[in-house]
């Protein structure tokens, strides 16, 4: 069996069993323990994590889970820079662990990996350093991030009714910073522009993403297109004559209109769709549906007591 194949399976049989003494070990491959013990010193300095114990033998620490993975010269050298302009935009304890990356790849790798890496880091820009570092931005984003990678709840907006957000990722595309989570208040997934939250605090609770969410996933894709709303034809007269600045397109049907809107369906755009009453009816997205049935739904159960107005969670302002 060649040597590399052997150490691998050694790592299997470390990987199934909590402790296996040397000889064990050594007769499960057909090898001496002197074998044995070259193959455990060779995976250690590779910096597999096998502890020796007296009496017990051989086993793996808790927290190990990949097996060891030989990279090409380029492979390192664009994991190594990857990983640190990642880590540069994260927590303190994930930049520290991408730099111990770094450190052991320079230790180990020849001179000629180490150019390589040290003139990656100077001329490939993998991600701009002014990303996000608008002033008006970067103090916002700091926080967003501190939110994502303790599993935090956010919350901006009012201070009064704050909104409450569970951030599950970043993301940047054209030109700004997007964060993805989950709105309490919709009771979806939806994404916001972090250059536009105001009023953003880390609260107290903590929250768990989904196992099977990924920022793939987010947001949904009738999240993503634009904002549609239907109106009767009576109404339909009036939105023409108006056209708000927040209107892109307009389709004429038969039983009235279509408007797409260019803007986001912020908290004046939702109050200008409800005060339009049953002359209107969103189309999509599905969250901003849901979104102006629940406020509909509060109405109704406003109106139908003669209690006070109770306070809730705002989603108008």
């Amino acid at each position: 069996m060649h040597y590399q194949m052997r150490r691998r399976t050694l790592v299997e049989e470390l990987k199934r069993h909590p402790w296996l003494r040397s000889q064990d070990l050594a007769q499960t491959l057909h090898v001496s323990t002197r074998t044995i013990r070259r193959d455990v010193a060779a995976l250690r300095i590779q910096g597999m994590p096998i502890e020796g114990r007296r009496g017990k033998g051989l086993r793996l620490n808790e927290g190990y889970f990949l097996d060891p993975v030989t990279l090409a010269s380029d492979e390192a050298a664009l994991a190594v820079v990857g990983s640190t302009v990642v880590a540069a935009r994260l927590s303190a304890d994930v930049q520290a662990t991408a730099q111990s990356l770094r450190a052991r790849v320079l230790k180990k790798g020849s001179e000629k990996l180490q150019a390589h890496i040290e003139g990656l880091e100077a001329d490939l820009l993998l991600a701009p350093d002014e990303m996000g570092d608008r002033k008006h931005e970067a103090g916002k984003l700091e926080r967003v991030r501190q939110a994502l990678v303790n599993r935090m709840v956010l919350q901006f907006g009012s201070d009064d009714n704050p909104e409450l957000f569970h951030p599950y990722g970043l993301s940047w595309g054209q030109g700004r910073w997007l964060v993805i989570g989950y709105s309490v208040a919709r009771c979806a997934v939806c994404s916001y522009r972090v250059d536009a939250l105001e009023r953003i605090k880390i609260g107290t609770d903590t929250f768990t993403r989904p196992p099977a969410y990924t920022l793939s996933d987010a947001p949904p894709k009738d999240e993503a297109a634009p904002a549609r709303v239907q109106f009767d034809a009576p109404s339909s007269r009036w939105i023409v004559a108006t056209t708000p600045d927040f209107i892109e397109t307009i389709h004429t049907r038969d039983d009235g209109i279509v408007v797409t809107l260019a803007a986001e369906p912020e908290p004046q755009v939702l109050r200008w769709i409800l005060g339009w009453g049953a002359h209107a009816r969103v189309v999509a997205p599905l969250a901003l549906k849901r979104r102006v049935a629940k406020e509909v739904a509060a109405m109704a159960e406003v109106y139908a007591t003669k209690e006070p107005i109770q306070i809730r969670q705002s989603t108008l302002f």
